[in-house]
């Protein structure tokens, strides 16, 4: 099936489909299933995915501008160094994908599922990750400048050499997580004192 820029499709079967270089601009897709598609080297602008199943997909190098993917499935599915930009990826999950060298620039990740994954020195910055599950992540020398990690859990992850500074961390558990290097400002260090049981006076 050709996709046409600007349609709304829902519950299609998209799987195995060949976008790689193509642009999709302004479509919306319902519970449509991508299985194993090949979006390599593809660009959306302004595209809304809703339940979705990408799971196998292919995302390398792709580039994806104010587009909306919520509620969809990522398993297995390879997204070296895609782009994200400006994006809403709320209550997707991504378990077991491989998310190496992937750029995010501001946009809404709250509520996915990105345990297990290796995001060492992904740039964060300003980005939403309200209740995020990062359980086990590596992310070293990643950055989380401005972000907001309210609630988000980061058990047993690697933080090793990570930025913190400026960030929201309220309701994190920080015990069980390898902070050796992490930068933080004073505030930060406070709340992380107090997640052991301290009671600052």
């Amino acid at each position: 099936m050709e996709i046409e820029n600007g349609r709304t499709y829902t519950d299609e079967n998209f799987n195995e489909i060949n976008l790689y270089g193509k642009e999709l601009t302004g479509c919306r897709f319902e519970g449509c299933s991508f299985l194993s598609a090949n979006m390599e080297s593809s660009m959306t602008r302004h595209c809304c995915f809703s339940g979705c199943n990408f799971r196998a997909g292919r995302f390398n190098a792709s580039l994806h501008e104010n587009s909306a993917f919520t509620n969809c499935q990522f398993e297995y599915a390879n997204l070296f160094s895609a782009a994200f930009n400006q994006c809403k990826m709320q209550g997707s999950s991504f378990t077991e994908a491989n998310m190496l060298g992937i750029t995010v620039t501001e946009g809404d990740w709250s509520y996915t599922s990105l345990r297990l994954n290796s995001l060492k020195g992904v740039n964060f910055g300003r980005v939403k990750l309200i209740k995020a599950d990062l359980y086990k992540c590596n992310l070293q020398k990643a950055v989380f400048r401005g972000a907001d990690l309210s609630g988000a859990v980061l058990a047993y992850s690697n933080m090793q050499g990570a930025d913190l500074r400026d960030a929201i961390i309220n309701g994190i558990d920080f015990r069980n997580i390898e902070l050796k290097g992490v930068r933080l400002d004073v505030m930060q260090a406070a709340i992380i004192v107090c997640s052991y049981g301290a009671v600052i006076e």
